[in-house]
């Protein structure tokens, strides 16, 4: 990646993208691997900072380690030990404002009003590209 830093602002050359003192960083938490390593390493080309987890639980307990550390999540719905509805309301808990945007596959499944009051922000239907992910997180962080 190749960032210039301009007073407080951060552009990346190749992208055009322009960040306020710093690259987005994004946890995203999803049980298959596969997904966390598609979703981490595609993300990070677009120049943002990510963390990936697989474990709800493992993801919760290092947000609550460093809630700063993060600008949004990314979560999907349905996983073992801890959903990422419930996940969502524990996250806004430690941080309300938080963003947090829900991928999942399952979504016609569930109530979106209920989403909402979980502290969910927004939501986006598996299967999905990397680059339809990018314009929902600058929709989202545009409007926090």
């Amino acid at each position: 990646m190749s960032w210039f830093f301009l007073g407080n602002y951060c552009w990346d050359k190749h992208l055009g993208t322009i960040f306020k003192d710093r690259p987005y960083r994004i946890m995203i938490v999803d049980d298959e691997e596969l997904l966390c390593k598609i979703f981490r390493r595609g993300l990070q080309r677009l120049g943002y900072q990510v963390e990936a987890f697989q474990d709800s639980e493992e993801a919760l307990e290092k947000f609550r380690q460093a809630p700063e550390n993060y600008d949004l999540v990314i979560t999907d719905l349905v996983m073992p030990n801890l959903r990422g509805d419930k996940l969502s309301e524990a996250l806004t808990r430690v941080r309300p404002g938080l963003p947090v945007i829900l991928c999942s596959g399952y979504l016609s499944e569930f109530d979106k009003t209920s989403l909402h009051e979980s502290g969910i922000v927004d939501y986006i239907e598996k299967p999905v590209f990397v680059t339809d992910l990018h314009k929902l997180i600058r929709k989202t962080l545009s409007n926090t």
